[in-house]
């Protein structure tokens, strides 16, 4: 299991903060958690963070050389969007 899928495996609600480049955000509280994957493999595609049903927060995964065909892709970028 990839280390990003092991922590967010891992979390079960609530808020957390998240260390970025030169500073850090918060999740904002939520209920529940979905995770899409990239075709078939074990690579993140989407997180979504909903709140009584609705998106608070989705953070989008891209990785190095394009869409990744194999599991344990290298991430490239993150991209977080708050509601």
């Amino acid at each position: 299991m990839c280390a990003i899928n092991a922590l967010v495996t891992g979390l079960t609600g609530g808020t957390y903060s998240v260390s970025v480049n030169n500073g850090s955000f918060n999740i904002p509280p939520h209920d529940f958690f979905d995770i899409d994957y990239v075709g078939a493999t074990n690579n993140i595609d989407t997180i979504e963070y909903k709140k009584e049903g609705l998106t608070v927060a989705t953070i989008t995964l891209t990785y190095v050389g394009g869409v990744p065909g194999a599991d344990d892709a290298l991430v490239d970028t993150a991209t977080i969007t708050l509601a």
